[in-house]
């Protein structure tokens, strides 16, 4: 019978303590919430109040400039005149200048020499000068007799694989210069030793805006070549040489 009240007596204590324990822990739980909210609340009305600052008042009024005009002197004058001269025969490229000379100029040598000057102008305007026509001269169909087999020309800037037909205008290295109409610069690596100007190329090639890689080369016609001459046309090939150089 002890055994037994002692027993009642131990859960008791147990269950009071742990009543005790939960009061407590919920009361605190609630202070501590408590506290947080208020903080919280003391914040935003720290936010919503404005802060104002004061601001110095500064004065749009702007002073006028004064300009004062300098006067020139007989130096600057004549250094002005000087480059004005200068300007008008810039201006004027034919124009002959007034120099003092030792050599003495007759009227008919005066207008030889002013004619030979109009002569060179012209000269220079016509035939030394590039202009567009000549570029379109250049860019013109070049006619190769297998553009059937052509999927795509230079001109045509198409992203991708597709092939060409082109002729070879000029050689550097690994580089050839082809031309189907429009002129690029490819690097065919090797195989630019078996070629030769004149040849007649089909390439499949792979085209990433400005970059061109030659996947493929058929060689679809060529120029005779010394090594493959019939030795009695040796010495009419050898003339024909001699004349294109």
């Amino acid at each position: 019978m002890t055994v037994v009240l002692t027993m009642e007596l131990l859960v008791c204590f147990y269950w009071l303590l742990e009543m005790y324990v939960f009061v407590y822990c919920t009361e605190a739980h609630a202070k501590q919430r408590m506290e947080h909210f208020n903080y919280l609340a003391q914040m935003e009305v720290d936010c919503i109040e404005p802060v104002q600052e004061s601001v110095p008042v500064i004065s749009n009024v702007a002073k006028p400039v004064e300009f004062t005009v300098s006067e020139l002197d007989h130096a600057a004058e004549g250094l002005f005149a000087e480059l004005q001269q200068e300007l008008n025969m810039m201006d004027n490229p034919l124009a002959i200048p007034q120099l003092e000379s030792e050599f003495y100029f007759d009227d008919d040598s005066a207008s030889e020499f002013t004619y030979e000057m109009v002569s060179l102008a012209e000269h220079e305007e016509e035939e030394d000068c590039i202009q567009l026509a000549d570029l379109d001269e250049m860019e013109e169909e070049s006619q190769t007799g297998y553009e059937e087999f052509a999927s795509a020309k230079i001109g045509d800037c198409i992203n991708g694989p597709q092939k060409w037909v082109v002729s070879i205008v000029g050689m550097e290295e690994n580089y050839i210069h082809v031309s189907d109409g429009k002129r690029l610069w490819i690097n065919v690596e090797e195989k630019a030793s078996k070629l030769r100007n004149g040849d007649v190329l089909m390439l499949d090639v792979i085209r990433s805006g400005k970059e061109v890689t030659v996947d493929n080369l058929i060689l679809l016609e060529t120029n005779a070549s010394a090594d493959y001459v019939i030795p009695d046309e040796s010495d009419y090939f050898y003339y024909e040489e001699q004349i294109a150089i």
